[in-house]
């Protein structure tokens, strides 16, 4: 049996720190009524998965300069009959 922390974000439980399970692995989660820390806090706002990371630092983001409505229009331009 493995013991982790972690937090609810109103929606879901993140876990505060990396853990490698099987899918379809039985889990039991226990509430310790408890609020998060501040540090805790801290380690909310970086995630443990390295694309979420990414997305939270701009960096898989690339400047095209294209105006995303002109795109969208041009690509759908022909979608209708």
């Amino acid at each position: 049996m493995l013991a982790v922390k972690g937090y609810y974000d109103g929606s879901c439980v993140q876990l505060s720190e990396q853990l490698c399970i099987k899918e379809n692995t039985n889990v039991i989660i226990t509430i310790t009524e408890e609020p998060a820390s501040n540090s805790d806090a801290k380690k909310r706002t970086s995630s443990n998965d390295p694309f979420l990371r990414a997305l939270e630092h701009n960096s898989l983001v690339i400047k095209t300069g294209i105006d995303v409505d002109e795109y969208m229009e041009e690509l759908r331009g022909n979608d209708r009959v």
